[in-house]
């Protein structure tokens, strides 16, 4: 079902963005991934230009100009728009007090503000699609704050309230909308209390095809991703 879909994913050039990737291009997606980091972006599509149609634009979305030259690129290059996929993010882990205030900035300017302006400007080319999808990237900070992760549970919970007062606002345009929560990710090599595991890269890009592949006429308003132990 994902065959030939239209998809702009940002912060394809981290470690979760790379796992998205490959996800859609084994299933035939047609696709523009964004990033900040630009050696790294241009891997991508060398690597799967095989399996799919790949086009990389490197860049910032906390910057405006760039977040329009993005559609602009994106349009062009895949003729619209179906899925949107906003996972770029920034984290700074400290108490408040520790915290620079660009750190700061950062953060809540990538996770939220940057993720709003984003959907924003795909909005107008996703209501043209037959089957429009935003899935935004969240974290289990966004529902259980942690000490030392102020900045970014804040950020979190606010993609979490935007997330579900976007799907009140266009479920009647037949927009599928969606926040993915999961918890500590394996990408950061923590290991949680009382032996649990961090949760597989996999588990995302599982829940993303859930997503789209949902039949139609209803949609999942959240996936929470929790560790569990493994058998």
């Amino acid at each position: 079902m994902l065959r030939g879909k239209r998809v702009l994913l940002t912060g394809a050039s981290g470690l979760l963005g790379h796992a998205i990737t490959e996800m859609l291009a084994g299933s035939g997606s047609r696709m523009v991934v964004t990033g900040r980091c630009e050696n790294r972006l241009k891997e991508l599509p060398q690597q799967y230009q095989g399996n799919c149609e790949i086009y990389s634009f490197s860049g910032d979305i906390c910057h405006d100009n760039f977040r329009r030259q993005l559609i602009d690129f994106t349009c062009a290059k895949l003729g619209g728009l179906d899925i949107l996929i906003n996972n770029a993010g920034a984290f700074h882990f400290g108490n408040l007090m520790d915290l620079i205030p660009e750190e700061i900035d950062q953060v809540i300017t990538t996770n939220v503000t940057a993720l709003i302006h984003m959907t924003y400007l795909a909005l107008p080319h996703l209501l043209s699609s037959a089957q429009p999808s935003i899935i935004n990237i969240s974290s289990l900070a966004g529902k259980a704050s942690l000490p030392g992760a102020s900045c970014y549970a804040a950020s979190k919970w606010a993609v979490i309230g935007f997330t579900v007062a976007l799907q009140q606002e266009l479920w009647k345009q037949g927009v599928r909308v969606c926040a993915i929560s999961p918890g500590q990710l394996e990408m950061l090599g923590a290991v949680l209390p009382n032996g649990v595991g961090t949760i597989p890269l996999s588990s995302v890009t599982d829940a993303i095809v859930f997503i789209l592949q949902h039949p139609a006429g209803s949609c999942p308003a959240e996936i929470v991703l929790r560790p569990i132990a493994s058998c």
